[in-house]
């Protein structure tokens, strides 16, 4: 899993690196060993003019492309939320490919000619 964390308006701590890949490892924890291999992050940090944080997270499962976007007034609860956004994303997306390879599976057997 490759990790992409950057700022246009701020210096990035190293804690704020480390904060970022603890959040996303849980999505790396849902994932099967070889979409893990294909995948990628990329989070963009910065302040918005109001004076709070802004946290755009990109990821790359397998070839598909998921978004999230939050702001808030402090940076861990726009990180939380934003993860927790892409993490639904992508398990909406894991159930609905497992009950498509299902329902080809099935509909492979019901064509096959019986013997």
């Amino acid at each position: 899993m490759s990790y992409q964390i950057t700022s246009d308006n701020i210096d990035l701590s190293p804690s704020m690196t480390e904060l970022a890949k603890e959040k996303l490892s849980r999505i790396e924890g849902h994932l099967p060993d070889y979409m893990v291999e294909t995948s990628s992050f990329r989070v963009v940090m910065n302040t918005s003019p109001v004076e709070q944080f802004s946290v755009k997270i990109e990821a790359v499962i397998h070839g598909k492309t998921f978004f999230a976007d939050e702001t808030r007034g402090t940076l861990e609860p726009a990180l939380v939320s934003a993860t927790e956004d892409l993490d639904r994303q992508i398990e909406r997306h894991l159930k609905k490919e497992k009950t498509d390879d299902w329902e080809k599976q099935r509909e492979q057997k019901r064509s096959e000619p019986e013997e």
